[in-house]
């Protein structure tokens, strides 16, 4: 064999071997780019599974917890297609599946408790409330909902914040009162009612809300009218 023959024999084997470590970095490359897809769904789906949990109080209908519930099914419907072997997600979809049927159920009372007892309690609803919101314009953005439902969804969301903010004061006044402190309490009512009078938020409830307050802060009642506010377990007695 002459030279010119091992010297092709040599660059052949060499070619072929570049060829089999490019399909098969390749082949690495396309595993981690599924399994960096697969990660940032996963993050995605425990995220909004947080969200239902956290929201559903927090809010006078189960319609925004059953679209973002409706959402992780989607997304692990997505996962199982990319990688149909996967059972990671399987008890999520089995709670997310359950969960849709009890959502869906006429009638069901939504236990509101929006009565928060510290501020770091505030702030941990407000976040959810905010990124239920970028929840609700993704969908929008997915044209999973027409833009006059997120309108209506966003407001949702908008009110459960000022809920939030101005119950947990009034609950504040009310354990004031408990402990005979009226000037603390008469301070954390005020407090609730001026995040009502310095808010836009359209809903007819507002208006009345405020009038209660002022009646609560002048002692002619001493609690606010339930189907305002349920969350009555701090109410004086």
């Amino acid at each position: 064999m002459s030279s010119l023959d091992i010297l092709i024999i040599l660059s052949a084997v060499t070619a072929f071997s570049l060829i089999i470590v490019s399909l098969s970095n390749r082949r690495a490359k396309k595993r981690r780019i599924q399994q960096l897809r697969l990660n940032a769904l996963k993050r995605r789906i425990h995220h909004l599974e947080t969200l239902v949990i956290e929201i559903d109080p927090l809010l006078d209908s189960h319609l925004i917890p059953r679209l973002i519930n409706d959402e992780i099914l989607s997304i692990v419907a997505h996962v199982r297609a990319i990688d149909a072997g996967t059972t990671q997600f399987d008890a999520i979809y089995q709670t997310a599946f359950a969960r849709a049927d009890a959502l869906l159920e006429e009638g069901l009372s939504t236990q509101l408790d929006r009565l928060k007892e510290s501020d770091v309690k505030i702030a941990k609803s407000q976040k959810h409330l905010q990124d239920t919101a970028i929840a609700v314009r993704q969908l929008k953005v997915a044209n999973k909902i027409s833009t006059e439902e997120m309108k209506e969804l966003l407001n949702e969301l908008s009110w459960a914040q000022l809920m939030v903010n101005v119950i947990s004061y009034v609950g504040q006044g009310h354990k004031a009162v408990r402990r005979k402190d009226l000037l603390s309490a008469h301070a954390f009512y005020k407090k609730a009612q001026l995040f009502l009078m310095k808010s836009n938020h359209p809903d007819l409830r507002k208006r009345r809300f405020i009038k209660e307050m002022t009646e609560l802060m002048s002692g002619k009642r001493a609690a606010i009218s339930e189907d305002l506010m349920p969350e009555s377990h701090l109410n004086p007695q």
